[in-house]
C-alpha cells in the first residue's frame, strides 16, 4: 500500500562531520506544507546514540521548526553507520485541546500517520585528506565538478552524477545499497546533496561544523527579530496613514468636527440674539408706557394753564375799575396753584449679566470643552 503524501517538508538526510570525540550538533528543519496545523515526532533507529530537541511538537500551516540533533561522542565512525536512521511521523492535529502530545500519539490511527525518511551520513575528517566520496567509484564529491556532484535517489542514498549515469536504465536507476528503484527523466533532475556539499565547503574552509551551525543560528535570531521590526515598523505606518486621513480638510472626519464647530457657536450666537431682542423690546415698552403718560400730563396741564389765563384777564379788569367799583368787588383767590410735576423719562437701569471677557476670549480661540483633537 503506497504512503500518504507527506504532511511536512523534511530533508532526506543528516551528516556528521567528525572528528566524533565530541558531542556534534546538527540540524534538520521541518516544515508544514498542509492546509491545517500538524503533530510532528521524531524517532531514529539508534536512541542512545543521538540527543533529539524538540523531539515532538505541533507546526501551524506554513510553519518551520529546527530541530537539535546532538551525535554523542564516538571513537571513529560506527561500523553500523548504515543502519543509523531517522524516522518524522506526522498527522494532522486534532480540533481538541492538543497541549497533551503524549495522548495524541497514543489515540492516533495508523493510517492518519504520514512518514519522513532520513539517511544518517558521517564523514571523518581525522585527517587532512578528504574522504567525503562516492561509495561506487571512490571518487571525492565534488561542487564544482558537474561528474561529481553528490545526487540524492529517492531511497535516500547518494552516489556521484557520474555513477548515476552509468547506472540509469530507461529512466530508473536501480540503487546498488539497497536495491530500491528511482524514476528519473534525467540524472541531472535528481536533487542534489546539498548537506554533503556543506560539508565539503566546510571542510575547504576549516570551519567546525558546530561553529557554522552557531552562526546559522544567530542568523536565524536576527532575521526573526528583523522581521518583527518591519511587522511594527508597517503597523505604525498604517497608523499613521489612517491618522493623515482625519486631517485631510475634505475628509469626513475633519467636515464632521468643523460642522460641529459652526453648530456650537450658532447656537450660542442665538442665544445672545435672543436676549438682546427681549431686552429691546423691554425697553420698547417702558417708552410707550412713557409716552402715554406724559401725553395725559399734558393734557391735565394744558386745562391748568387755560384757567389761569382766565384768571390773569379777570385780575386785569378789576384793575381798571374806578375806586367805587373796585371797594364794592369783592376779591376771590387768584386761581389754582399748580402742583409740583415730575414727567415720565426714559430712566431704565440697565443690567446686563456680567461676562468674563478673558473666558469669551478663550471661547473664541479653544474648541470647547466637549471637543478634543486628535
Amino acid at each position: 500500500m503506497p504512503e500518504k503524501k507527506s504532511l511536512l517538508e523534511v530533508p532526506p538526510e543528516l551528516v556528521f562531520s567528525g572528528p566524533f570525540d565530541h558531542v556534534i550538533t546538527t540540524y534538520m528543519t521541518l516544515t508544514n506544507i498542509s492546509q491545517s496545523p500538524v503533530c510532528f515526532l521524531v524517532k531514529t533507529t539508534v536512541p542512545n546514540s543521538y540527543c533529539v530537541r524538540p523531539n515532538r511538537g505541533i507546526l501551524n500551516i506554513g510553519d518551520s521548526k529546527q530541530i537539535e540533533v546532538m551525535l554523542q561522542p564516538l571513537e571513529k565512525v560506527p561500523p553500523d553507520a548504515k543502519q543509523h536512521k531517522f524516522l518524522v511521523q506526522s498527522c494532522v492535529a486534532p480540533s481538541i485541546d492538543v497541549s497533551d502530545l503524549e495522548s495524541v500519539w497514543k489515540n492516533v490511527k495508523p493510517d492518519e500517520l504520514t512518514y519522513n525518511r532520513l539517511v544518517v551520513t558521517f564523514v571523518d575528517n581525522t585527517d587532512s585528506k578528504s574522504n567525503i566520496e562516492c561509495e561506487i567509484c571512490t571518487l571525492e564529491f565534488s561542487s564544482v565538478v558537474d561528474n561529481q556532484i553528490p545526487r540524492i535517489l529517492q531511497c535516500g542514498h547518494s552516489i556521484c552524477q557520474s555513477c548515476a549515469s552509468k547506472l540509469a536504465k530507461n529512466c530508473v536507476i536501480l540503487c546498488p545499497f539497497c536495491r530500491n528503484e528511482t524514476n528519473v527523466s534525467s540524472v541531472a533532475s535528481l536533487p542534489k546533496n546539498f548537506a554533503l556539499l556543506q560539508a565539503i565547503d566546510q571542510k575547504t574552509l576549516r570551519v567546525p561544523p558546530l561553529e557554522i551551525a552557531k552562526l546559522r543560528q544567530q542568523l536565524s535570531c536576527q532575521l526573526s527579530k528583523l522581521e518583527e521590526q518591519v511587522s511594527k515598523t508597517d503597523k505604525s505606518i498604517k497608523a499613521v496613514g489612517r491618522a493623515q486621513l482625519s486631517n485631510l480638510k475634505d475628509g469626513r472626519e475633519f467636515q464632521e468636527r468643523k460642522d460641529s464647530i459652526v453648530s456650537y457657536y450658532a447656537s450660542i450666537r442665538e442665544t445672545i440674539n435672543a436676549l438682546e431682542n427681549e431686552a429691546i423690546g423691554k425697553l420698547h415698552t417702558i417708552a410707550d408706557m412713557n409716552v402715554s403718560k406724559n401725553a395725559l400730563l399734558v393734557a391735565e396741564l394744558s386745562e391748568i394753564l387755560k384757567h389761569q389765563n382766565l384768571k390773569i384777564a379777570e385780575l386785569k379788569l378789576s384793575m381798571e375799575m374806578d375806586d367805587v367799583e373796585l371797594a364794592t368787588r369783592s376779591l376771590t383767590d387768584s386761581g389754582t396753584e399748580c402742583a409740583v410735576v415730575k414727567p415720565a423719562v426714559l430712566d431704565v437701569a440697565l443690567t446686563f449679566p456680567e461676562i468674563d471677557k478673558m473666558a469669551l476670549l478663550s471661547m473664541t480661540t479653544k474648541f470647547p470643552s466637549n471637543f478634543s483633537t486628535v
